[in-house]
């Protein structure tokens, strides 16, 4: 594997690859809309999202991974070794039950046709879809909390309460997955401030979609945009939406919320295959840091944040400026 100590060197050349492929400007943001609406029109224009220094960077990275893993016998629980199985036909497909809510699982016969290509596409979506995301996400719910000082104190004290019932013991991924309020803050995060700001899906088979009484007619097919963000604003779905009130998620009150009103990670049986991963990586970030730390206001904290001009991601135009106060 690759050892990437990036907090220690800044300079890492994986991590500045990973910079250049996730910053994307807005001519570049243009030619992925183009992917996605219009993919075999951008395949014939032969029309590239990455520079081709990034491209062949990315394909030796998954080269050397796969060729250290076959050759040492490495069998690690990660995305690679996943793509590999797939290759191989070892993956166990799962399949989403929509009465039970439960995934089932079953072997698949058919033989993939894997280029080297297709792993470096995965890895590299991967990457795309989950670096600057998080970070996004973790930044806006920091803000939120240095301005909502009664959200921050209201945190602490079921940090706290975890903290002291563990009584010295290492806090367990089961700890932060029952604090119910983090959950709240998070959630709530995610609805003010959606890194998917539109989720596109396929029309499967024709449907008829009546609308204040005008019927709208899907064929099999057609790709449906739906405008989360403006969604998540709404006030017939969010009561006063730019108000930050995690307690709108509590678990008395969330069977008030429309079905599919909150879609942060899309929605459906091809939702963010990342969203578990994602959540608890900044539940556990804030944890960590609310244990030791006030967040508070700066003399350059905007509120409310000014957004800059991203077509697709939200983030604000000039930092997120804050105060780390170091708790007693």
């Amino acid at each position: 594997g690759w050892e990437m100590n990036v907090l220690k060197d800044g300079e890492n050349e994986f991590y500045r690859q990973a910079k250049h492929m996730t910053h994307l400007n807005t001519w570049q943001w243009v030619k992925f809309m183009m992917f996605s609406s219009f993919p075999r029109l951008a395949k014939i224009l032969r029309i590239r999202l990455f520079d081709q220094m990034t491209t062949d960077f990315m394909r030796e990275a998954v080269r050397i991974v796969i060729e250290q893993r076959e050759k040492n016998n490495v069998v690690r629980p990660d995305l690679i070794h996943l793509l590999m199985q797939a290759r191989d036909q070892k993956l166990k497909f799962g399949d989403f039950d929509r009465e039970s809510e439960v995934n089932t699982v079953e072997e698949v016969s058919y033989t993939p046709n894997w280029t080297h290509d297709d792993f470096v596409s995965q890895c590299a979506v991967f990457l795309f879809g989950g670096l600057d995301t998080v970070t996004n996400i973790a930044s806006f719910m920091a803000h939120e909390l240095a301005i909502n000082q009664h959200v921050q104190v209201k945190l602490r004290e079921e940090i706290e309460s975890i903290l002291n019932d563990r009584d010295g013991q290492s806090v367990t991924y089961e700890d932060i997955h029952s604090m119910v309020y983090l959950d709240q803050v998070l959630t709530e995060t995610l609805r003010k401030w959606p890194q998917a700001i539109f989720i596109d899906r396929v029309c499967t088979k024709p449907y008829d979609l009546n609308v204040d009484g005008r019927v709208i007619s899907l064929k099999q097919g057609d790709t449906i945009w739906i405008p989360a963000l403006p969604m998540h604003r709404d006030p017939r779905y969010f009561s006063d939406p730019e108000v930050f009130d995690p307690d709108r998620f509590a678990p008395d009150r969330r069977d008030d919320l429309g079905d599919f009103v909150l879609m942060a990670f899309g929605i459906g049986p091809r939702l963010c295959l990342g969203n578990r991963f994602a959540l608890m990586e900044i539940k556990t970030m804030f944890f960590w840091l609310l244990t030791k730390f006030e967040l508070t206001r700066s003399d350059k904290t905007q509120h409310p944040p000014k957004l800059g001009k991203s077509l697709m991601i939200p983030e604000v135009k000039d930092g997120y400026w804050l105060n780390l106060k170091l708790r007693k």
